[in-house]
């Protein structure tokens, strides 16, 4: 989740070359739309990326109260350029499973979403015909993973 669509491109593209699927929103209402909607369908995000403060809408904080609401087991990395603000230092009492600063690099996000995704089984992911699996998707942005106006 990023309300900057250029960074949403660019962590969509760096999460395809990692080999996730990746679904996106502008905001945090629409990614809880999108992760509820998943959830009902059978095909839960295994883990999802929100930026922290977006001016237009609701941003990480309020959007991950509502989650944990909704999935208390959530795995959600919180992302930011602000690394001074409060819920960055101190992410887990926020819910937060992790945290990753803004800007950040290719395999900084690899080593995040692999932290948080350890000892999780994928839940999206499938297993095409030729027999070679697939990343778990992840909720992100709209374009995927974050880096941005915070």
């Amino acid at each position: 989740m990023d309300d900057d669509e250029i960074l949403l491109d660019v962590i969509g593209a760096m999460l395809e070359g990692m080999g996730y699927e990746a679904e996106f929103a502008q905001d945090g209402k629409q990614a809880l739309e999108k992760y509820a909607l998943a959830q009902q369908d059978g095909a839960p995000f295994d883990a999802v990326i929100m930026d922290l403060i977006i001016p237009a809408g609701m941003g990480g904080r309020e959007a991950m109260e509502q989650l944990r609401a909704i999935d208390p087991q959530a795995r959600v990395i919180v992302s930011s350029g602000y690394s001074n603000n409060s819920v960055m230092a101190d992410y887990e009492s926020y819910g937060f499973s992790d945290v990753i600063a803004k800007p950040y690099r290719f395999s900084d996000l690899s080593k995040k979403l692999r932290q948080v995704l350890r000892n999780r089984l994928p839940t999206r992911s499938s297993q095409p015909e030729d027999g070679n699996k697939q990343a778990p998707p992840i909720c992100g942005k709209e374009t995927n993973l974050w880096t941005g106006n915070e």
